[in-house]
This record gives C-alpha cells, sequence and structure tokens, in this order.
C-alpha cells in the first residue's frame, strides 16, 4: 500500500433492516476515478435480529451487489482487523448491515504537500456533519427573523 499523504478516514453507512444493496458504488467509485479518495479497506458487517454480527467476504454477497463492490476493494484488504470490525458492529443496531470504509483523501495530498514544505503543520481537523451545520443554520436564520 503506497504511503498515505492526505488524511486517512474511516466511514462506516448504516442500512437499516439490512437493505443494503450496492447502490452507494458507483458514487465512490467516481471518487476513486477522479483520484479524489483511495480506498485502503472496504467491509460489509450485517447484524440479525438476535444482535449477531458478522463479516462478509465480498463473495458471500449477492451478485449484484458483490459486482457493484468488486472494483471498491482497498489497496490493503485486511487493515480492518476482525476485532476492530466487531467493535464497530457492536454500534449497529439489530437487523442492520453497515458498510465500513477507511480511504484516503487524496485530494489533500497537494495542499498538505504544501503546507509541510512551508513550514506549517495541521494543528486541528475536525469533521462536522451535514446535519449539525443545518441546524446550526436553522437557529441563526431564526434568531435573525426573530431580531
Amino acid at each position: 500500500m503506497p504511503d498515505p499523504k492526505g488524511p486517512v478516514e474511516l466511514v462506516m453507512i448504516e442500512f437499516p433492516d439490512n437493505r443494503f444493496n450496492g447502490e452507494v458504488a458507483p458514487r465512490f467509485l467516481d471518487l476513486v476515478d477522479r483520484e479524489l479518495i483511495r480506498v485502503i479497506d472496504l467491509v460489509v458487517v450485517t447484524k440479525d435480529a438476535d444482535g449477531t454480527a458478522a463479516v462478509l467476504e465480498i463473495e458471500e454477497l449477492d451478485d449484484e451487489v458483490a459486482e457493484a463492490l468488486a472494483r471498491l476493494t482497498g489497496d490493503e484488504d485486511g487493515l480492518l482487523s476482525e476485532s476492530d470490525l466487531m467493535e464497530l458492529a457492536a454500534e449497529l443496531p439489530a437487523n442492520s448491515t453497515a458498510m465500513m470504509v477507511l480511504f484516503e483523501n487524496t485530494w489533500v495530498a497537494a495542499f498538505a504537500t504544501s503546507v509541510r514544505e512551508s513550514g506549517g503543520r495541521v494543528v486541528m481537523s475536525e469533521r462536522i456533519p451535514a446535519p449539525v451545520v443545518q441546524e446550526a443554520r436553522a437557529l441563526l436564520l431564526d434568531a435573525a427573523a426573530s431580531a
């Protein structure tokens, strides 16, 4: 696996009622093809109605889903350990499926190189989920309307 030059993220995408069908794969593939991200590892975990979790190999998924995810397999499958995955799966509600993707934000690499070469360093980085930003904006709009 090439050394990451951009930040690496682990994202867990939950599909309630085990409705995972692979439809997100083309969008992820578009990001890979445009070299905005590099998939390091991708795993699907499922939890049945009684709460038993299992890590699924791509070939264990139905053919359509397996085909959709085949081009998204990472540069270093297995980087996420079974114990890591079971720890993450513990957070899943019963009767759900999650796609866990470890990826590098390659789009940041050139900027990060520039920062390092100019003697700078990142001292904080935090992802703020869109719903949190939307809620904050709504509160500001409400405050402005009532002022």
